[in-house]
């Protein structure tokens, strides 16, 4: 299964071991058995949280806020979506062309 880098453009080893750590984003559990030094294994939401990360900061988020939000965007299984920020701020997440 490929790295989350491999799965993510524009991820460095990094922000992944941060994000993590943190838990914005989050492996699949593996068998107790394998112990350390084998790979992670991510799914397609984890890579997808990881890639709605990266644009959020671009645009200005920091990485506390955007995760949330990432996650959220990414587990309603919609494409693109509107998130109301509160204030008479609203978010709009679009599909990646």
């Amino acid at each position: 299964m490929p790295s989350l880098r491999a799965r993510v453009p524009g991820l460095t080893e990094r922000q992944a071991v941060h994000w993590r750590l943190r838990g914005y984003v989050r492996p699949r559990e593996r068998d107790p058995g394998c112990g350390s030094g084998f790979p992670l294994d991510w799914d397609e939401t984890e890579a997808a949280v990881a890639a709605v990360m990266l644009r959020l900061i671009a645009a200005g988020f920091t990485v506390t806020a955007a995760a949330p939000l990432a996650r959220m965007h990414c587990e309603s299984g919609k494409a693109a979506g509107e998130y109301d920020l509160g204030g008479g701020i609203a978010l709009t997440l679009t599909a990646r062309e």
